[in-house]
């Protein structure tokens, strides 16, 4: 009996190793995403006036705020909440990308193949948790779709899996080895103006920012008066910093922005 264990453990361990791996990647920015997003929302319940703080209150809001953070369209009283903050988004992916890139790396899986298996967990574990929240959230007053969730949250969470493992499972390697010369040189020259213009658009915000600071700081002042209130106003903005860029880039283009009834063109 002992030589049948002996035999028989190592390839257990064997087997287990990858489905660990796998299982962390899969649900690691899973569980460190949501305990993120309610800690976030018990310090700005904690030092907001006159909210009260309960550990259940918190954790049932961290449902709907996830789903935000992935992007998934959130309705709140039955009108949909247009504009999703970008900032926890790049974060959640970044933790996403980071986590994949390690099992990979960890299982020393370096194929294409191999980086499909840590895709789709990653993909199908963001997606199921999204399908999860939003049934869980139904009769709330705030409410999302399952099978929308579970398609966005999913998705995003499958691309973000996909650029940490492109380039050491070779999937960069393989998409380049089939361009040639001018493809790579545009896609260099697309990258360094990509670059170029996301710096024009901060410039652009940051001389808007500094021309009407008085404004800003008298808005600010009368939306979130406290220093609980604006903790959380200045959060909030701090959140939404990557939306105004895009639109400090897109008004630098040329085209203008649009939020609901306001519109700003360049000239």
């Amino acid at each position: 009996m002992p030589a049948l264990q002996s035999v028989a453990g190592p390839a257990t361990v064997e087997r287990a190793g990858p489905a660990r791996a796998l299982l962390a990647a899969a649900l690691g920015p899973v569980v460190t995403g949501y305990a993120g997003v309610a800690a976030l929302l018990a310090l700005v319940t904690a030092t907001a006036p006159g909210a009260t703080l309960s550990t259940g209150g918190v954790l049932r809001a961290a449902g709907p705020a996830w789903l935000a953070v992935h992007h998934v369209p959130v309705t709140i009283t039955g009108h949909e909440l247009g504009v999703l903050p970008l900032l926890p988004t790049i974060g959640v992916l970044a933790l996403v990308a980071r986590s994949a890139g390690n099992a990979a790396r960890r299982l020393d899986w370096d194929t294409p193949r191999a980086a499909a298996k840590v895709v789709g967990a990653v993909g199908c574990a963001h997606g199921g948790f999204g399908a999860l929240v939003a049934v869980l959230c139904r009769g709330w007053t705030v409410t999302a779709t399952p099978v929308v969730a579970f398609f966005v949250a999913g998705t995003l969470a499958a691309v973000a899996a996909t650029v940490g493992t492109a380039r050491r499972c070779g999937l960069l390697a393989a998409v380049l080895s089939r361009a040639d010369g001018a493809i790579e040189t545009g896609l260099r020259a697309g990258r360094v103006s990509l670059v170029a213009l996301c710096a024009v658009g901060a410039v652009v915000f940051a001389v808007g920012l500094f021309g009407s600071l008085p404004t800003v700081v008298r808005l600010f002042g009368s939306a979130a008066p406290g220093a609980g209130g604006g903790l959380g106003m200045f959060l909030l903005c701090l959140s939404y910093l990557p939306n105004v860029l895009v639109g400090a880039l897109s008004f630098a283009a040329g085209p203008g922005f649009a939020i609901g009834s306001y519109a700003l063109a360049q000239w």
